[in-house]
């Protein structure tokens, strides 16, 4: 890891330059601090990111700020993604809703979701009324539960309509074929590597999620078509990873000598990153660059 990338960038991100863009488009509900920590955290624990043309890791971080989502691997990801520009394959910063983050959206919408894994000895009933689709699921809580099978997602509308979608993992394999987190051989890498469960969870949640009627919420529809064409190839330009915002870091100046004070808030963290050797951060020999990084 380059500690010289990792310091500009956590002083960067906690430059008030930055932060003023921060606070501008983060919901009255989302401390401005705690934004700024989680962010620097995310940071230092995907030093792939540093690697990445900088300017859309910053606007990575502005995205999902405005979105009101963490980017803590829970809500959502700082992912990386290889991307055609002029016949040559420049590295991009994109932030990625997970599964809660997908969830906390639908919520503004007011859209009630969840999403679960299915495995052999679940209990699973479907039937359909007037209104709507159901699933009644029973989860084998102590004992064996057996493979698993697949994933569901349910979703009740404001009028209470409720929305079913069950995918097996024939289904889910197929969709993983079509995820932009490959390796040059085309084996999945990142969360469908490491934690197929959540990205199977967040595949059915992205299909139910169409079907729900999301009226007087158009950022929210804008960010549903965003997400899964930031998710899957669709061969479509990616707008969304080369969005311009202002390039309030792209020189940081030498630090000044100044008083030595005890670090406090933000100032603290940056300093933490500045001493923090590699071994502080988690190393996947196998993590790389190409894809999605959870």
């Amino acid at each position: 890891m380059n500690e010289n990338a990792l310091t500009t960038v956590c002083r960067a991100i906690a430059d008030p330059a930055m932060t003023d863009k921060f606070r501008s488009v983060l919901p009255p509900s989302v401390s401005l601090d705690r934004f700024t920590r989680v962010t620097i955290t995310a940071i230092q624990q995907n030093p792939a990111v540093l690697d990445a043309d900088r300017q859309t890791l910053y606007s990575a971080c502005v995205n999902a700020a405005s979105r009101g989502l963490m980017p803590d691997g829970k809500e959502g990801a700082l992912s990386v993604f290889n991307t055609k520009v002029n016949s040559e394959w420049v590295k991009k910063v994109q932030f990625m809703p997970m599964v809660e983050g997908i969830v906390k959206e639908m919520a503004k919408a007011g859209v009630k979701a969840y999403a679960v894994s299915v495995y052999q000895n679940d209990e699973i009933d479907f039937w359909n009324d007037e209104t709507g689709q159901h699933v009644k699921h029973k989860p084998i809580v102590f004992g064996e539960r057996g493979e698993r099978i697949g994933a569901l997602a349910v979703a009740t509308d404001a009028d209470g309509r409720t929305y079913v979608e069950a995918m097996d993992l024939d289904e889910l394999a197929r969709v993983m074929a079509k995820s932009r987190s490959k390796d040059k051989e085309g084996n999945p890498v990142g969360p469908w590597r490491d934690s197929p469960e959540r990205m199977e969870q967040k595949t059915v949640l992205h299909r139910v999620r169409k079907r729900v009627p999301i009226i007087g919420h158009d950022d929210i529809v804008e960010h549903m078509q965003q997400d899964e064409a930031a998710d899957y190839d669709t061969g479509e330009p990616d707008a969304a990873a080369s969005a311009p915002i202002a390039d309030v870091v792209a020189q940081q100046p030498a630090a000044q000598a100044t008083p030595k004070k005890r670090p406090r808030g933000l100032q603290a963290v940056v300093e933490q990153a500045t001493h923090d050797d590699a071994e502080s951060v988690p190393n996947d020999d196998d993590r790389t660059s190409d894809g999605e990084v959870f």
